[in-house]
């Protein structure tokens, strides 16, 4: 198995503190804040039972300069993201870098090329740690979709 599970889901929004407000108010989420790879900035983060959900502006250089809202990228989890990276090669699901990035919250991460996933924008991830998971009315995020250059690619890989 290359990871445990959906780590987070990746959100462009135009306003991040309207769409964080509607998320406390409206679905009782926990905002907690974290840091943004090594930039110095944070980003609204909200637990959903053992995945989360993080917001980022139109943009925002962490979602590649995004210039749509909507998920940008999942994230699966990965104790080990190298050797979750090397299991994903053997399935041929290769990694676009030499080594792992500062994620979310102090996390490493590994993109997997987009090519091989059909299109869709997956990183495997250390697990985010955040207080007060599992917390709240919401318990997990049930589905994505997936928007792919190749649906029988990406059937392949999510099916795998």
């Amino acid at each position: 198995m290359i990871g445990t599970g959906l780590a987070y889901v990746s959100v462009v929004v135009r306003d991040v503190e309207a769409v964080a407000a509607i998320l406390e108010r409206d679905f009782l989420l926990t905002r907690s804040n974290c840091a943004i790879g090594s930039t110095g900035r944070q980003a609204p983060v909200f637990p959903v039972g053992q995945s989360a959900i993080a917001l980022f502006e139109l943009g925002d250089p962490f979602v590649g300069g995004a210039e749509k809202t909507g998920v940008h990228h999942m994230t699966v989890s990965a104790d080990d993201p190298e050797e979750a990276g090397r299991e994903a090669a053997q399935c041929g699901l290769m990694v676009t870098s030499n080594g792992p990035e500062a994620g979310l919250g102090g996390s490493r991460r590994l993109l997997l090329d987009p090519k091989a996933t059909g299109g869709g924008i997956t990183y495997l991830s250390e697990p985010l740690v955040l207080k007060d998971a599992n917390a709240g009315p919401v318990e997990r995020i049930d589905h994505l979709g997936v928007a792919s250059e190749d649906n029988n690619v990406a059937l392949d890989v999510f099916s795998r």
